[in-house]
């Protein structure tokens, strides 16, 4: 099934809804570079490194939602490429998702072959938990990382 919830947020972004994301106008190079973007994904529309790049354009704009409707379309366009769970994970975990962006990140774990920041945070999400159960799961995961992270 198909994940409605950025397509959902993206909507009340633009039908008026505040949902606590200030849309602050771009500055000019940051709206250049995005106006370019959104171009290049108009021409290309399964471009996943251009949404990620405007993913991150969004993100460092404090554009939230754009930002994570951004990195979704990244993810599943470029299922190997780590930063757009990552992004996706922040962006969630910013709009309060936290469920999702813990979500993001295992589905990372399970989907990239070098997923080391990935299996990272899922190793510290999992200690701020504080539990027993999830203090356990966070030093499985921070094995892990060792296991997998590069020796030099």
């Amino acid at each position: 099934p198909v994940s409605r919830g950025p397509f959902l947020l993206s909507f009340l972004a633009l039908a008026g809804c505040d949902l606590g994301n200030k849309r602050a106008p771009l500055d000019p190079e940051t709206a250049k570079a995005a106006v370019q973007l959104v171009e290049r994904i108009e021409k290309n529309p399964s471009d996943g490194p251009a949404r990620l790049e405007l993913g991150d354009l969004y993100w460092k704009a404090g554009r939230v939602f754009e930002a994570a409707d951004q990195y979704k379309f990244a993810m599943d366009l470029s299922p190997g490429e780590p930063r757009a769970y990552a992004g996706l994970s922040d962006a969630y975990e910013k709009l309060g998702f936290y469920q999702q962006s813990f979500d993001a990140l295992v589905r990372c774990a399970q989907t990239v072959a070098r997923s080391e920041e990935c299996v990272l945070r899922i190793g510290f999400a999992l200690k701020s938990d504080g539990t027993k159960e999830a203090l356990t799961q966070a030093a499985q995961a921070f094995g892990h990382f060792l296991s997998i992270a590069p020796k030099d």
